[in-house]
């Protein structure tokens, strides 16, 4: 697929200082602009999953696509004993931002993605 349709992708490694570990995470559109929207995607997914999705945005905005923990490329720890809320990853979304100094992006996710969006925006 011509990279005029499907933006190639970045590939970015975020260090989670205080969370133990790493967050992968992809990124597209105009690098010589700042970060415009950061996307989390749904349980047992990727980032890389929406790619095609998210490509449309990637000729005007930069998109980063970050890998949740547990989720793809990234190296948090997991714990799925007792687990009853998004809390962690939306902790772990703030981090991001933090340790990428992102402020005014849009937050956008699909199911575990968006809640985790909707309680960091909270």
């Amino acid at each position: 697929m011509s990279e005029v349709l499907e933006p190639r992708l970045r590939d970015r490694v975020i260090a989670l200082p205080g969370r133990g570990g790493e967050m992968a995470a992809y990124e597209m559109g105009p690098a010589d602009r700042p970060i415009d929207l950061v996307f989390s995607h749904a349980n047992g997914f990727n980032a890389r999953t929406y790619r095609s999705l998210l490509a449309p945005l990637a000729d005007r905005w930069r998109v980063l696509m970050i890998d949740m923990r547990g989720h793809g490329r990234s190296r948090l720890p997991t714990e799925t004993e007792g687990r009853t809320s998004w809390s962690d990853l939306a902790d772990d979304l703030m981090a991001a931002l933090a340790a990428e100094d992102l402020t005014n992006v849009i937050l956008s996710g699909h199911s575990m993605g968006g809640c985790a969006s909707l309680i960091a925006a909270a």
